[in-house]
């Protein structure tokens, strides 16, 4: 690697093979490496760690192998983390709490395990955790109400357990909670209710009980309601009509009862 100036790698969405180069850790400059949606293999370089001004890393969409290298916690400046659509294993490194300035965490669609680190609750600038379709393991961790700008939660299809953490009302910006498929229960905790941006919530194929949420009909900027699969019980709440965005209202398989709220016919979008 001779171009020792260069700050900006980009080859995505080409017919790329073959490894990254172990050269690659010699680009001190780089800002930005993105080798997307080629068909690029081997591990993820553990050079790249030494890329102290990198700021976004996008390898999604390949087919590499092994784990995240923990040497990636060495760049302190990433703000973009994106593997997702590959064949990693093992677990989210430790130290992942260390790269304080990540907004964005995208590693689905792996064979990632383990548990999903606590110290994720030191991500403060964190909007976006992009972790579905791998294997993780554990509680979602209760630090993550710290994410105070966190705006997407997607942790569905994993095998997550225990219940959705105390807290989650006072993530004001989430616009997006997916915690489908999992082996969560408990109940629907009614402080869902406070998240006034919330647009989607997919909670379909876990264990949950108790009541759909009264507080639930708040969140009047809702667009996806999916509770399905549960073992939800009592009716569904009045005030439903209100959701006047709602598109996809789903609250099949579950043991709800009494009539159906004749106010849904003010649903127009659904």
């Amino acid at each position: 690697m001779n171009c020792s100036n260069l700050q900006v790698l980009n080859l995505g969405n080409n017919n790329l093979v073959g490894k990254i180069p172990d050269a690659i850790g010699s680009l001190p400059m780089l800002s930005i490496l993105a080798l997307p949606s080629n068909i690029l293999q081997g591990g993820i370089a553990p050079e790249i760690g030494r890329l102290f001004r990198l700021q976004e890393l996008y390898l999604f969409n390949n087919t590499f192998t092994g784990n995240i290298p923990a040497t990636l916690m060495n760049c302190s400046n990433l703000q973009i983390l994106y593997l997702a659509s590959n064949n990693l294993v093992g677990k989210i490194p430790d130290g992942i709490g260390s790269l304080s300035m990540l907004r964005m965490i995208s590693l689905h669609d792996n064979s990632l395990q383990g548990r999903i680190p606590s110290e994720i609750g030191s991500l403060f600038r964190l909007q976006e955790l992009w972790l579905y379709n791998n294997s993780f393991t554990g509680n979602i961790p209760a630090t993550i109400t710290n994410c105070s700008n966190l705006q997407i939660l997607e942790l569905g299809n994993n095998a997550l357990a225990g219940k959705i953490p105390d807290g989650i009302g006072s993530l004001s910006m989430l616009r997006m909670i997916s915690l489908h498929d999992n082996s969560l229960q408990g109940g629907i905790p009614s402080e869902i209710g406070c998240l006034f941006r919330l647009q989607e919530l997919w909670l379909y194929n876990n264990s949950f009980t108790g009541n759909i949420p009264a507080t639930i009909t708040n969140c009047s900027n809702l667009q996806i309601l999916q509770l399905g699969f549960n073992n939800l019980v009592g009716k569904i709440p009045d005030g439903i009509g209100s959701l006047s965005m709602l598109s996809i209202l789903a609250l099949h398989d579950n043991i709800l009862q009494g009539g159906i709220p004749n106010e849904i016919g003010r649903l127009f979008r659904l």
